[in-house]
């Protein structure tokens, strides 16, 4: 069953949803890219895992790595030579709050040039770690430093929530938003705005020089995980909008929501 919402369903960021939503929505959009690629390209989905901190209003930056080789010691063995204490001295521990930490796995898709593999464009399905705090700070350094070396990249932003891209134009209000950054054009950007009342556009990919533009059909895309996800029995559409929409699109969303939970989505 599909959604009700003719373009990007704020249900999904409302109800808690977007996570699960976010990682299914990375898998379909490689697969609608593989099928139109030209035969010298390839792309492949990547990812990686940032420990950040709950206060997401926290300059400091996350600690950020790819899970590899985990030590552990074995309690019962001593180091040789050292000898027992004769006596052990204890004393009462102050318990004191421990900085609180998350892991977030951030998962982008890769547009590779055959026959070296050659790292072409880089797409990213924001997050909303990724919007906030140290992430945002990260995110727009790694945009930064691939578009500089060469590597395009399309920053998809289907949430309402958190920061947009600090640009020297400022970006026009809207709920959505799809920033195509070319390596090839690094002092403009090509910005895809619309409204939550709007179908979501198809956003051209670009590959390396001459060599043409791949469609990524949002539409598509997002109707093809929510049909997956079976998301239409886990929405919840008589619950509360908690999105940052206007006011008149906010009542014209619940109006939409209260057809569809009335018709017993």
């Amino acid at each position: 069953m599909p959604s009700p919402f003719p373009g990007m369903d704020p249900y999904i960021e409302s109800s808690g949803l977007w996570p699960g939503f976010h990682s299914k929505l990375i898998n379909v959009c490689h697969e609608l890219i593989l099928d139109r690629l030209p035969p010298t390209y390839d792309a492949q989905i990547n990812e990686d895992v940032r420990l950040t901190d709950l206060a997401t209003d926290d300059p400091r930056p996350s600690k950020t790595f790819v899970p590899d080789v985990m030590v552990i010691r074995d309690p019962e063995r001593r180091l040789a030579g050292r000898p027992e204490a004769s006596a052990v001295a204890t004393i009462e521990p102050l318990v004191l709050r421990a900085p609180a930490a998350r892991e977030v796995r951030n998962e982008w898709i890769e547009i590779l040039r055959q026959p070296g593999r050659d790292l072409v464009t880089v797409i990213e399905v924001q997050s909303p770690a990724n919007k906030v705090g140290s992430g945002f700070a990260q995110h727009q350094a790694k945009r930064a430093s691939l578009v500089h070396n060469g590597v395009h990249f399309v920053d998809v932003d289907l949430l309402t929530a958190g920061a947009r891209p600090v640009l020297p134009d400022p970006l026009p209000a809207s709920d959505y938003a799809t920033l195509v950054f070319r390596a090839d054009r690094t002092d403009v950007c090509d910005a895809y705005l619309w409204g939550v009342r709007r179908p979501l556009p198809t956003i051209p990919i670009p590959l390396r020089g001459q060599e043409g533009l791949v469609p990524l059909d949002l539409a598509a895309a997002v109707a093809i995980t929510y049909d997956r996800g079976r998301y239409a029995r886990s929405v919840g559409y008589d619950r509360p909008l908690k999105v940052r929409l206007a006011d008149e699109d906010l009542r014209w969303a619940a109006a939409v929501a209260a057809r569809a939970a009335a018709a017993g989505r």
